[in-house]
């Protein structure tokens, strides 16, 4: 599932190629052109004006070629699932082709003028990427759950989720209490910290906890009845509630197990100012672009590579 190199984004990386092969075909080009120069200098001898020209000429070749667009990395994790994160196969490659994040590091990039690429990092690898360089950008994070958060930058509050408890239409009773949870067996993602109130019940043995690694397991393991209830984001929620099985197999709790800020978490590494990467995207909170790109993300349909599948599945 997680794939350690650079997945583009709808072909960046392959247009970040193309990039570099045009700057390079560019640059041979101004070569050829400097020696050809050179030799009308010989031929012109004395001919000021003329030699003037040329020198001229090539500076105006020059800033188009020397000047490149600055690349920013923004990262994702097969963890963050849609809407987070839209992609497709491809060839037997995974491609980004939407969601929140994907939309947050395309607007960025535009109001940055950069290019943006798109990476695919393993959870437990995001802080080593992000303190290395690797990556510059992770915008679905938290410093409560990073150790190293004193190390990483951190932009102010972007939006807000919650994590909700899911259960079966067939559940009998509700989960409006954390004592509710008593004596069940709750699907949770391996690596995620969740609420004091939830691991004190799992560290007490009052309640237990199953671990799997992306949000769509999470949903097929309730579907198949094989967990009492999963904790999952409610903008994953909402999204994966338009499909079947899910839409009419599975129902929301009123038990929210916490609601968190989310932040970008910005590596000290990155080519862009982290001050000219935090007011832009400021900005982009202030005039309600942010608020815009969730609600697109949770509207999209699109299909992708880690979709629910139809109905009867």
């Amino acid at each position: 599932m997680m794939i350690s190199g650079i997945s583009a984004a709808g072909g960046d990386c392959a247009r970040g190629f193309d990039g570099w092969l045009q700057r390079s075909l560019q640059m041979t080009k101004l070569y050829s052109n400097i020696l050809c120069a050179i030799n009308n200098l010989h031929a012109i001898g004395s001919d000021l004006f003329g030699a003037v020209s040329l020198i001229l000429m090539l500076s105006l070749m020059l800033p188009g070629v020397a000047h490149g667009k600055t690349t920013l990395r923004f990262s994702f994790g097969s963890h963050n699932g849609p809407p987070y994160i839209l992609t497709v196969m491809d060839g037997g490659v995974k491609k980004v082709t939407g969601g929140l994040l994907y939309e947050l590091g395309m607007e960025l990039s535009s109001r940055l003028e950069v290019n943006a690429v798109f990476v695919e990092v393993p959870r437990k690898r995001m802080s080593r990427w992000l303190l290395s360089g690797q990556v510059h950008a992770y915008c679905e994070w938290n410093p409560q759950w990073v150790e190293e958060s004193d190390e990483l930058l951190w932009s102010e509050p972007v939006y807000q989720s919650a994590d909700i408890y899911l259960v079966r239409q067939d559940f009998p009773g509700s989960l409006s209490d954390f004592n509710d949870l008593r004596g069940l067996t709750v699907g949770t993602q391996i690596g995620y910290r969740y609420s004091d109130a939830f691991s004190g019940l799992v560290a007490s043995g009052l309640t237990s906890r199953l671990d799997v690694n992306t949000p769509i397991q999470l949903m097929d393991m309730l579907a198949r009845d094989r967990v009492n209830a999963i904790i999952l984001n409610d903008l994953m929620v909402k999204y994966y509630l338009k499909f079947e099985p899910y839409a009419s197999g599975i129902k929301m709790m009123p038990l929210a197990d916490a609601r968190v800020d989310k932040f970008c978490a910005y590596s000290p590494k990155a080519p862009v100012s982290f001050e000219r990467f935090n007011r832009v995207l400021s900005g982009m909170v202030e005039d309600s672009t942010v608020a815009r790109i969730l609600e697109h993300s949770l509207s999209t349909e699109i299909r992708t590579a880690e979709s629910p599948g139809t109905s009867g599945q």
